[in-house]
C-alpha cells in the first residue's frame, strides 16, 4: 500500500507542473495581448497622399464624443495629431505601407485631445461633431525621397467605438475669411441702418451671400447643416411670446393695466415713466429682454395714447432699463445663462446669489446714472409730444388701399380655418432672426 502511494505522488506532481505551465502560458499570452493592444491596436492612422495647402489640414471627427463644455465629466479621450513620413519610394498600394520603406517619422503638429463618453454610453448618446485646423510646423522635404502625411488617432478607451473623420487639405485662410465676413457684415449693417430694404430681406441676402462664399471656398454646407445652425429654441421662444402677447392684448389685460397705472400716477408724466422703468427692471430680472419688451411695449403704447404722448422716447427708456435689469441675474439674459451654467464657472463657487450680488451692484449704479441722465437731458416736455397734427388726411393712402384689397381676397377665399391670432405673429421677425443665425454661423466658419 505504501508503494502505491509513493508511485502516485510523482504522477500528481507531473500533472500539477503541466497545469502550472499551461496557466503560465495563458497568462503570458493575455499579458502580451494587453501590451500589444495598448501600444498598437489603440493607435490608428490614416495616410494622406496629397500635400496640404498653406501647411494646414482641417480635420472633422464625428462619433461618441463629448461637447467641449462637458469635457470634465469623463476621463476618456482621443488624441489626434499629424505626422510626416519619409519613404524610400512611392508606395504601390494606398492601403498599406511597408515598415521597411519608412526612413523617418516626425510629428508636425500638436496633439488635439477630444473628450469621449464612457464605455457604457457608447451607442446611446447622439453623435457629436468636432472640428480642428492643424497648423503644421516647419519640416524639411528631401526631393530624393517620397514624403507622406498621415493622421494618427489614439485613445485610452478600452472599447471599440465608431468614429467618422473628414479631411480638408485646402481649408479657408483665416485672413481671407475675415475679409469676406467683414464685407458681408458691413453690407448688412448698411442695408439695415439706412433702411434701404426691409431688414428681413437684408438678413436673407446676407446669409445667402455668406453661404455662397463658403461654397466658393470649397466649404459648401449641406442643407441639414444649415438647418442645424438655426437656434430653434430662440425662435420658439419668440414665437410663443408673440402669440402670448397677442392673446393677452385680445383679452384687454393691457388696457386694464394702462388704466390702473394712469390712476396710480394721476396722469403725471414723470411718475408714469418711473413706474414703467421700475416695472421693466423687475420683470427683466426674471425674464429675458425680448419677453420683457414684448410685455411692456403694449402697456406703454396704451398709456401714451391716453395721455397723447409720443411713445418713442418712453419706449427707449424701458428698453435701456430692460437691458440693465437683465444683466443683474443669471436668468435675465441668454448670455448670463450661458455664463452661469458653465462648469468652470460653477466650480469656482459662483451660484445664483453670488452672481446676482456682484452684477446687481454694477447694474444698480448703471440704473442711477441712466436715470439722472434722462431727467437732466430730457426734462423738456417737447420731447414727448407728437410732431404731426392728429388730423386725419382726407384721402386714402396706398397702404389702406392694399389692405382693402387683401380683405376682399380673404372674403372671397372664405377659409374658416384662418386664425386671427397667428396672423398677427411677426413672421418677418422670425425669418430675420433665422437669417442672422445662419449668417453668424457662416461668419464663424470663415474665421471671423
Amino acid at each position: 500500500m505504501e508503494k502505491e502511494i509513493s508511485l502516485r505522488k510523482p504522477a500528481l506532481q507531473a500533472k500539477e507542473s503541466k497545469l502550472c505551465g499551461k496557466n503560465f502560458k495563458i497568462f503570458s499570452l493575455v499579458l502580451i495581448w494587453q501590451i500589444y493592444y495598448h501600444l498598437f491596436l489603440s493607435i490608428l492612422d490614416y495616410n494622406i497622399f496629397k500635400n496640404p495647402r498653406n501647411n494646414k489640414i482641417r480635420v472633422v471627427v464625428e462619433g461618441a464624443l463629448l461637447p467641449p463644455y462637458y469635457s470634465n465629466l469623463s476621463a476618456e479621450w482621443m488624441s489626434i495629431w499629424v505626422q510626416l513620413m519619409v519613404l524610400k519610394q512611392k508606395p504601390s498600394s494606398t492601403s498599406r505601407i511597408k515598415s521597411s520603406d519608412v526612413l523617418s517619422v516626425q510629428n508636425v503638429s500638436e496633439a488635439w485631445y477630444v473628450p469621449l463618453v464612457t464605455e457604457k454610453l457608447i451607442g446611446q448618446v447622439p453623435e457629436v461633431e468636432h472640428k480642428k485646423i492643424f497648423h503644421l510646423t516647419s519640416y524639411k522635404i528631401d526631393n530624393r525621397s517620397y514624403n507622406l502625411f498621415r493622421i494618427q488617432l489614439r485613445t485610452n478607451l478600452d472599447a471599440n467605438f465608431p468614429v467618422s473623420m473628414g479631411l480638408n487639405l485646402q481649408p479657408i485662410n483665416p485672413d481671407d475669411g475675415i475679409i469676406y465676413a467683414a464685407l458681408v457684415l458691413v453690407g448688412l449693417y448698411i442695408l439695415i441702418i439706412f433702411d434701404l430694404i426691409h431688414r428681413t430681406l437684408a438678413a436673407m441676402l446676407a446669409s445667402t451671400m455668406s453661404v455662397a462664399i463658403l461654397a466658393a471656398l470649397n466649404e459648401r454646407p449641406t442643407m441639414s447643416e444649415i438647418i442645424s445652425w438655426i437656434d430653434i429654441e430662440t425662435l420658439l421662444l419668440l414665437f410663443s411670446m408673440m402669440t402670448l402677447v397677442t392673446i393677452f392684448s385680445e383679452t384687454g389685460i393691457f388696457d386694464h393695466t394702462a388704466v390702473y397705472a394712469y390712476k396710480i400716477t394721476g396722469g403725471k408724466l414723470w411718475p408714469l415713466i418711473n413706474m414703467l422703468c421700475v416695472l421693466t427692471t423687475v420683470l427683466s430680472c426674471f425674464l429675458d429682454n425680448v419677453t420683457t419688451s414684448l410685455l411692456i411695449t403694449p402697456v406703454t403704447i396704451k398709456l401714451c395714447e391716453v395721455m397723447k404722448l409720443n411713445p418713442r422716447q418712453i419706449l427707449m427708456y424701458t428698453l435701456m432699463f430692460a437691458n440693465i435689469g437683465g444683466a443683474s441675474t443669471p436668468i435675465g439674459d441668454p448670455p448670463n445663462v450661458l455664463i452661469a451654467s458653465n462648469p468652470d464657472v460653477i466650480k469656482t463657487g459662483i451660484n445664483f446669489g453670488v452672481f446676482t450680488l456682484h452684477m446687481g451692484i454694477g447694474a444698480m449704479l448703471a440704473l442711477i446714472v441712466i436715470y439722472i441722465q434722462i431727467r437732466i437731458m430730457y426734462r423738456d416736455m417737447s420731447y414727448y409730444k407728437f410732431d404731426e397734427p392728429p388730423v386725419v388726411q382726407g384721402r386714402l393712402g396706398l397702404g389702406w388701399t392694399a389692405l382693402l384689397g387683401v380683405l376682399l381676397l380673404l372674403l372671397l377665399y372664405d377659409n374658416q380655418d384662418l386664425e386671427g391670432i397667428f396672423a398677427r405673429v411677426e413672421w418677418s421677425t422670425l425669418l430675420f432672426f433665422a437669417s442672422l443665425f445662419i449668417l453668424m454661423e457662416v461668419s464663424q466658419n470663415i474665421s471671423l
